[in-house]
């Protein structure tokens, strides 16, 4: 005997969605599912205030940015139905939040009396380019002698 199929639950007409803004702000909104990335794009843009073409999208679970070439994606698509939560960043507090780093970072070596060489990303202390170059030769010359230093035995080297 076999048993009669069960029926598919169907999917919700409507999803939940939690936007977390970078600045601490939270929104909570229902769309319909069918509701593409651009139409969560323009709600963002009038609802919340933000750029769009200056704030990065991601989503908890799985980890994801979600660029513009996916911009006519359903919110069932993405994987946000019956509920999700969308990480809003403004690109540029990013940018102001990254320079601040920064700026904290140079004056606490400043007040420490450390030189320091500007990296292309950041602001590294000398002394800790000099450990990292004084392991590498110490490394190299470990090796070297390593290499100097082995027996020299005749029958082995010739006996192939």
């Amino acid at each position: 005997m076999t048993s009669p199929p069960t029926p598919e639950t169907p999917s919700p007409s409507t999803t939940r969605i939690l936007f977390r803004v970078s600045d601490g702000r939270t929104n909570i909104h229902s769309f319909p599912t069918s509701t593409t990335l651009a139409d969560i794009r323009q709600y963002i843009h009038k609802q919340l205030d933000l750029d769009p073409s200056s704030t990065e999208i991601s989503k908890r679970m799985p980890a994801k940015t979600l660029d513009v070439d996916i911009d006519k994606n359903t919110l069932e698509d993405l994987g946000l139905v019956p509920t999700g939560t969308l990480l809003l960043c403004s690109l540029a507090q990013r940018q102001k939040e990254l320079k601040e780093s920064e700026e904290r970072r140079k004056r606490e070596y400043e007040e420490k009396g450390e030189f320091l060489q500007e990296d292309s990303w950041h602001y590294v202390s000398l002394k800790s380019y000099l450990y990292t170059y004084a392991a590498v030769i110490v490394g190299l010359v470990a090796a070297l002698l390593l290499f100097l230093t082995r027996p020299q035995n005749d029958q082995y080297d010739n006996k192939y």
